[in-house]
């Protein structure tokens, strides 16, 4: 699934769904930071193109809290309307009936994969389509049921085609104006070939020491990425 697939906390969604079919809801469309897939039509640093998806999805998919920005007006355990408080200095909604707390942080989390090859040189890609040329690392989200590791490696293989191994925790980026967490492993590609797709024109791999034109990134997670790589041992 890439990063533009609609995404969902499995802690909250069946409540959320629940409660919306009850009409418990009284959402509030508020355009916000949103980071797509790393091959979808919004870059990695740009609100302006969420909007549209924002309110669309605002509409098509009322149920799905997470295009919704605001705190919630009823509780989705029992029902009962939520309260405004302040919690160790953090503003929230709390329910006086069962003591649930709405603290308005959830986040997108993506899993990235670095594969690197028997010469040392770890693999990028290239996008198609509205970000034409520019160069990232394959990754997306979660589906539910995954490990971390899970979806990384299935990510990498649906967007060159190829698999990787042993992956190791290389590092978490955040970035909270965009409510978004990508979770980065570094492993070895195991095998297959690039396969030619709908998101991803090229693959290649880079070597230490090799320079790319910073505006030639997606953005500033592949960047910083890069360059984190490129220091490290």
């Amino acid at each position: 699934m890439p990063f533009s697939t609609i995404p969902r906390i499995p802690e909250q969604r069946n409540s959320f769904q629940r409660f919306y079919e009850k009409k418990r809801f009284d959402f509030q469309v508020k355009p916000f930071l949103f980071s797509e897939s790393i091959f979808g039509e919004m870059s990695e640093d740009s609100p302006e193109a969420a909007i549209p998806w924002v309110l669309f999805c605002g509409i098509i998919y009322p149920n799905n809290l997470l295009f919704l920005e605001g705190f919630m007006k009823y509780c989705p355990e029992c029902g009962n309307r939520l309260k405004e408080d302040v919690i160790h200095g953090e503003r929230v909604r709390k329910c006086e009936n069962c003591g649930f707390i709405d603290w308005d942080n959830w986040v997108y989390v993506a899993c990235v994969a670095v594969a690197f090859n028997d010469r040392d040189e770890f693999l990028m890609v290239r996008l198609k389509g509205k970000e034409e040329g520019k160069i990232t690392f394959p990754g997306g989200f979660r589906n539910l049921g995954e490990t971390l590791e899970e979806a990384a490696k299935r990510e990498f293989h649906e967007e060159t085609g190829m698999e990787v191994r042993d992956l190791e925790l290389f590092n978490v980026y955040a970035r909270d104006e965009q409510r978004l967490v990508w979770v980065v492993f570094r492993g070895k590609l195991s095998g297959g070939r690039f396969e030619m797709n709908d998101e991803v024109g090229e693959v290649f791999f880079v070597g230490r020491g090799t320079e790319i034109n910073k505006k030639d990134f997606r953005g500033s997670l592949t960047a910083q990425l890069f360059q984190d790589l490129m220091e490290s041992k």
